[in-house]
C-alpha cells in the first residue's frame, strides 16, 4: 500500500457523492500531474443553481 491509498478511497467516496448530487468535481488524482489531495469544481461542466447569481 502506498501513502496515497487513503486519499484514493476518500476521493472515490467524494466523487460518487458528487455524482449523486449532480455536482461536477475534478480530482487531482485523475490528472497527468497527479495532485491527490486536490479537489475542485469542474467549471466547464458546472451550472449556476437556479435563483443564484455571481455577485
Amino acid at each position: 500500500m502506498n501513502s496515497f491509498y487513503p486519499l484514493k478511497i476518500i476521493a472515490k467516496h467524494i466523487c460518487n457523492i458528487a455524482k449523486e448530487l449532480d455536482i461536477p468535481v475534478a480530482w487531482g488524482g485523475n490528472w497527468k500531474m497527479r495532485d491527490y489531495p486536490h479537489f475542485e469544481l469542474d467549471l466547464l461542466k458546472w451550472k449556476m443553481p437556479v435563483g443564484h447569481s455571481y455577485q
